[in-house]
Formats: structure tokens, C-alpha cells, sequence
């Protein structure tokens, strides 16, 4: 056998040590800065988006509930008045004196005392008031 121009020494031992874990220690890094750091990134942005999303969804459902909310009192408040304005003219047509028809077709002239004229209005603006109170 010839003889190897380099003989295995303790220093080339050392060396080859040291360069096996350099390359161990450069491809450790090389792996976490282009596989797990990418992944790891990659797993965070699309947990930012799912919780953009639920807050996206969240906010639209609160907005969609506080519409719904307000078209219901809105209904609420007019059925209301219009329950004013026929519980009015029903004490006018209870209390009436007399009444005859008017000039517009469908129209009717109702004859009363001004207390009851009082009275029925009185009467209404105390239920448009319950009314306002009750669905604020």
C-alpha cells in the first residue's frame, strides 16, 4: 500500500470533528430558516386570517342584529301610533253628538263636546307617550 500523503494525525482528526459539526450546526440552520421559519409563518398568517375572518363575521352579525333590532322598535313605535290614532277616534265616535258625512268621499264629520275632544286627545298623547318609553 502506498503511503497516504496524509497520515491520519490527532490534528486532522480535531479538524474533521470540528468540520462535521460545522456542517451539522450550518445545515441546522440552513433547515430552520428554509423549512420550520417558512411553515411556522405560513401557520400564523392563516390564523391571522381565520381570526379576521370570526371578527369580520362577529362585527356583521352584531351589526345585522342591532338593524334588526332597531327596524323592530321602528315597527313597534308605528303600530303603536297607530294604535293611538284609532283608540283616539274611537272615543270620538263613542262620545260624539252627531256626525255627518264630509266633503271628501269616505269622510266623516263628527260633532262633539270640546272636553271630549280634550279628553281623546289627551288620552292619545298618553299612549304615544307609553309607547315612545316602552321601545326606546
Amino acid at each position: 500500500m502506498p503511503d497516504d500523503p496524509y497520515p491520519p494525525t490527532k490534528d486532522n482528526t480535531v479538524r474533521n470533528v470540528l468540520l462535521t459539526l460545522t456542517a451539522i450546526v450550518s445545515l441546522s440552520f440552513c433547515y430552520y430558516f428554509l423549512v420550520v421559519l417558512p411553515r411556522e409563518s405560513r401557520a400564523r398568517l392563516e390564523f391571522d386570517q381565520l381570526k379576521y375572518e370570526e371578527e369580520k363575521t362577529a362585527k356583521q352579525v352584531a351589526k345585522d342584529e342591532a338593524e334588526k333590532a332597531k327596524s323592530d322598535n321602528f315597527m313597534a313605535v308605528a303600530a303603536c301610533e297607530e294604535e293611538a290614532e284609532t283608540t283616539y277616534w274611537s272615543y270620538i265616535k263613542l262620545n260624539q253628538i252627531s256626525s255627518r258625512p264630509g266633503e271628501k268621499k269616505g269622510e266623516t264629520i263628527y260633532v262633539a263636546p270640546q272636553h271630549i275632544w280634550e279628553r281623546a286627545a289627551s288620552e292619545k298623547k298618553d299612549h304615544l307617550a307609553e309607547c315612545h318609553r316602552d321601545n326606546k
